[in-house]
This record gives structure tokens, C-alpha cells and sequence, in this order.
């Protein structure tokens, strides 16, 4: 077994990651046609964490609850076997929420969406708000910070520069978090 001092690959930065939701973990060979042997969920199995379908360069996960560690294991044209270890945290913890408690009745139309993404909701206040656009790796995308009024908002986004594929739209006041998920056709 080699460790990094001459990596067959890298995992690609996850960033946020919510509760319950599924996630592709993603590498990026760096040597010459290494393989991936193995992909395996060594803690978090008890919360919920699992593996739903591996395919060469890819997982898709299912999380879980708190803290998961996934190993991966390659091994190149030569008989090198490489193994990385990556924690994963999922966003819920006592210090954040899955809802905005001051916004009510999100919705988003069309979706799935190909050029114009409407947002719309209530809002028991007046606030700031930053409102961001992430990819299913957790890059963010767009991001942006709105001032949101008392009643009805409709905000529109710009999203036909987007590659198809999933995104979220997350929202944040600083205490508190809430994301929606949409399609890009």
C-alpha cells in the first residue's frame, strides 16, 4: 500500500452536504488509468450513511446523520494500491436548521428549469439574506446577498449558463439555513 507520497488520485472538494440528501463523491485520476477497487463507508453506517451505486470514478451516498468516513481504495496498471480516507459532515447540527423560521411557503417554478429560475416566498420580516446557487459538489455557483421584504418576495435567477444536472438553491440568514432543490434541463 502507498500513501500520497505519489497519488494515483484525488477526491474532489465536497463542501456542503445536507442530511438525508443523496451526494456524488467524485476523484481525479492523477496518474497513469488507476482503478478504483473499492469504495467503503468505514463510520456513520450506524446514522444512516450508505453507499447507493458506485460506478469507476463516482459514488452516490445517502447521508446520514453527524460525521461519516468513506475509504477509497485504487490501485494502477502496476500493482500500486493507494487508500484514502475522507470525512464527511452532513450540515445538520445544533447550530443550524433546515428552514429560515422568518420565510414561509418557498417555491420554485419551473423546474426542472433551462433559462429562468423564479423563486418565491414569504417573509415575516425585512433581512438580509444571502442566496447562493450550488452544485451537487457543493461549489457555489452564484452567490449573493439580498435584502428580502416583508410579504410576498419573487426573485429571479439567470440559470441558462448552467450545465444540466441537479443544484440547490441555499439560502442563509447566518443563523439559519434552508435549500431547495431544482433541475437544470
Amino acid at each position: 500500500i502507498i500513501t500520497d507520497t505519489e497519488p494515483l488520485f484525488e477526491v474532489l472538494p465536497i463542501e456542503m452536504v445536507d442530511c438525508g440528501e443523496e451526494i456524488e463523491i467524485l476523484i481525479e485520476q492523477l496518474s497513469t488509468v488507476p482503478t478504483v477497487l473499492d469504495w467503503e463507508i468505514t463510520t456513520g453506517t450506524n446514522e444512516g450513511w450508505l453507499i447507493l451505486e458506485t460506478e469507476g470514478e463516482a459514488a452516490t451516498l445517502r447521508s446520514g446523520e453527524g460525521v461519516a468516513t468513506l475509504k477509497i481504495t485504487s490501485e494502477n496498471e502496476l500493482g500500486c494500491i493507494v487508500e484514502k480516507s475522507i470525512e464527511i459532515d452532513c450540515q445538520a447540527t445544533p447550530n443550524s436548521s433546515y428552514s429560515i423560521s422568518t420565510i414561509e411557503s418557498i417555491s420554485i417554478a419551473p423546474n426542472p428549469v433551462a433559462e429562468v429560475l423564479n423563486l418565491k416566498f414569504n417573509s415575516t420580516q425585512s433581512s438580509s439574506i444571502n442566496i447562493s446557487i450550488v452544485d451537487m459538489l457543493g461549489r457555489r455557483l452564484v452567490e449573493q446577498q439580498m435584502t428580502v421584504n416583508t410579504g410576498l418576495n419573487n426573485l429571479q435567477f439567470e440559470v441558462g449558463q448552467l450545465v444540466q444536472g441537479a443544484y440547490f438553491i441555499h439560502m442563509s440568514n447566518g443563523n439559519e439555513q434552508q435549500a431547495i432543490k431544482f433541475i437544470k434541463q
